[in-house]
């Protein structure tokens, strides 16, 4: 199966560890990134951000949104599955709902964000929406007609047991 799996670099490392779980499983897997981004659009973004920063983000988002459409367009992914799901722009997610053959999009919530009125306007773009907090999925109390419980877990790769191990 050709799975994308689409996450923020950040201290977190959600999506790394995602992706090489997947990988594991043996999928085929496109991991991008959002804000891993080439150079020249990093210069262009803190160019543009001296003189409107809400402009600079929207216009670099839509170029890197642009980006990851193209790229799945070649590798076909049969799911995209999302870490940090309120934490990815919505234009990503309306780039990636046009993709021919509609694709499942899968997107994870650790962090309770569910409770925030505004994340209802990821609903219409997210198929499946996997919560780590029981409570949310259980009830079905949020806007998210589709969604389940997935709870956090260790990479074992990288924490091992003791306390405050990582593995280096």
């Amino acid at each position: 199966m050709n799975i994308c799996v689409v996450g923020k670099a950040n201290h977190l490392l959600w999506d790394c560890h995602v992706a090489k779980a997947f990988k594991e499983l043996n999928h085929n897997v496109l991991h991008y990134q959002i804000n891993n981004r080439y150079l020249i659009l990093k210069i262009l973004r803190s160019s543009i951000k001296i003189f409107n920063k809400q402009f600079s983000r929207e216009f670099t988002d839509k170029i890197a949104a642009e980006d990851l459409y193209q790229q799945c367009l070649r590798f076909k992914p049969d799911i995209i599955f999302i870490p940090s799901a309120f934490f990815i722009p919505i234009i990503f997610y309306k780039l990636l709902k046009e993709l021919p053959n509609k694709k499942i999009i899968v997107a994870w919530d650790g962090d309770t964000a569910l409770r925030y009125e505004h994340n209802s306007i990821y609903a219409e773009y997210i198929d499946v929406l996997m919560s780590a907090t029981k409570y949310y999925a259980d009830n079905k109390i949020i806007s998210f007609p589709n969604t389940h419980h997935l709870m956090l877990a260790a990479n074992t790769d990288f924490f091992y047991q003791g306390t405050n191990h990582i593995r280096k």
